[in-house]
């Protein structure tokens, strides 16, 4: 599910309606909230006994650590984006007055005709962010697809 959730929010638009917004969140939600415990199960099915403290360990470190490095990761690409896109509407409307300034401020910095460009070079910035949790999500897919096969059953009884 978190594939899925995390493809269609690059289906977002500047119009997009409310519904559609919280639908896609929920199922995105949803899908990352059952999967987070996933390898904390794997790591106790299936490695032995002295190894299984380690193998939460990593496991916790990298709950962590990943969204640490990729917001960050987001963020740079979302603002490399925007400053290529603003550069084709507006001189006065460019990353860094709207950075200072907050996306929430952007209309009072920037003309009238010229608000439906930025409100698009913003759009496609956020889009093209969008693609680096679809990349991640699909990497775990595969990743937990690698693991061995056990039912945590037979370990127990």
């Amino acid at each position: 599910m978190s594939p899925i959730g995390s493809g269609l929010l690059t289906t977002f638009t500047t119009d997009a309606n409310l519904s559609k917004l919280i639908c896609f969140q929920a199922l995105l939600g949803f899908g990352i909230g059952i999967g987070i415990q996933a390898p904390q199960v794997a790591a106790q099915t299936t490695l032995s006994s002295e190894d299984i403290p380690i193998g939460i360990s990593a496991v916790m470190f990298a709950h962590g650590i990943g969204p640490a490095v990729f917001v960050s990761a987001a963020q740079s690409i979302f603002i490399s984006r925007l400053k290529v896109y603003l550069a084709d509407f507006s001189t006065q409307a460019n990353a860094t007055l709207l950075g200072d300034s907050g996306l929430n401020n952007m209309i009072s910095h920037v003309e009238a005709d010229k608000l439906q460009g930025v409100l698009k070079a913003c759009d496609k910035a956020v889009t093209e962010a969008f693609f680096l949790p679809v990349t991640l999500t699909i990497l775990g897919m595969a990743g937990a697809a690698s693991i061995r096969w056990h039912l945590v059953k037979q370990r127990y009884t």
